[in-house]
């Protein structure tokens, strides 16, 4: 009977001891889930670490470790979990589509073909038809590329410039120019208020139609709303390109001291002294661009 009792408290015991663990399981992962959405990866790295000295064999634990390194830029970290989690869950899809978007970051294209061959059809979504375009992108695929970039465009957030150039260069490899002035003209409206998008902009526009009015009615009417460094500067650099000297040297003034050295705008000022013969100039700006420039490498040295 004593025996009895004793085996029946040793399974209360263990019962009450795992029902513990679960809940602290639960109540870390929980945490550190909270910190990945709210952007804090350090501390939801922390609170998976407390959950992994429990259980270093639970999935999802693996994977969300995984996603944290990751968006930390640590991949090397984050590719050690999800291939723990594989081994655990090899048909996970959540894991098998992260770790294929991890591979292709580190350059490893094959293996991230290998996991994008592995993620069911109903299991594609919008990130794993941007990475199946960059790597038809990376193969000359163009067309491939195309028709899957098309399946993003409205999902995708159009601030990533890198998708923005490559789908721009995309449209121009397949003959579909027509279809790239409207892109780009959405993005600008989605993000007018961010003087990148207004330079990428403006780029697209010279540099694919060469459309200069546009460009410059774009930039100035972003200063006209915001005094930015980069945008007056970009200004500054079309201007002088269509002869305009005047209109530089006027947006250069409008640079703050904050812009007195960058290299950008002393080659501007030497090429503007070199335009109106001024060797003297010239040779002064010269000077200084080769100063700042040994500078920035004693700097880039240490």
């Amino acid at each position: 009977m004593k025996k009895i009792l004793l085996i029946l408290g040793l399974l209360m015991l263990i019962g009450c001891t795992s029902a513990d663990q679960k809940k602290k399981k639960e109540h870390y992962l929980i945490k550190g889930m909270n910190y990945s959405k709210s952007g804090n990866y350090t501390k939801a790295i922390d609170e998976y670490k407390e959950f992994y000295e429990i259980d270093k064999k639970d999935p999802v634990l693996l994977r969300e470790l995984g996603l944290a390194y990751a968006q930390l830029g640590d991949y090397e970290a984050a590719e050690k979990y999800y291939l723990e989690a594989l081994k655990l869950d090899p048909k996970d899809q959540i894991t098998l589509s992260n770790t294929a978007i991890l591979s292709y970051k580190m350059g490893k294209l094959e293996r991230s073909q290998y996991y994008l061959s592995q993620i069911s059809s109903d299991s594609i979504d919008f990130k794993i038809y941007l990475l199946k375009g960059y790597i038809a992108y990376d193969e000359n695929k163009y067309e491939e590329a195309y028709l899957n970039f098309t399946k993003v465009l409205n999902l995708i957030d159009i601030e990533d410039y890198t998708f923005v150039g490559k789908y721009v260069e995309i449209l121009q490899k397949t003959n579909r120019t027509n279809e790239i002035y409207p892109f780009i003209y959405r993005v600008y409206e989605v993000k007018k208020n961010d003087p990148d998008a207004v330079i990428t902009y403006s780029r697209f526009l010279i540099d694919v139609f060469s459309d200069y009015d546009g460009a410059f009615k774009a930039l100035k009417t972003y200063i006209a709303r915001e005094k930015n460094n980069r945008v007056i500067l970009e200004l500054a650099k079309r201007s002088f390109e269509v002869g305009k000297i005047n209109d530089t040297e006027l947006y250069l003034k409008l640079l703050t001291d904050a812009y007195k050295y960058d290299l950008d705008v002393l080659n501007l000022k030497k090429e503007i002294a070199a335009h109106n013969n001024k060797p003297k100039d010239v040779e002064k700006y010269q000077k200084i661009i080769e100063k700042v420039s040994d500078l920035d490498s004693e700097e880039y040295q240490n």
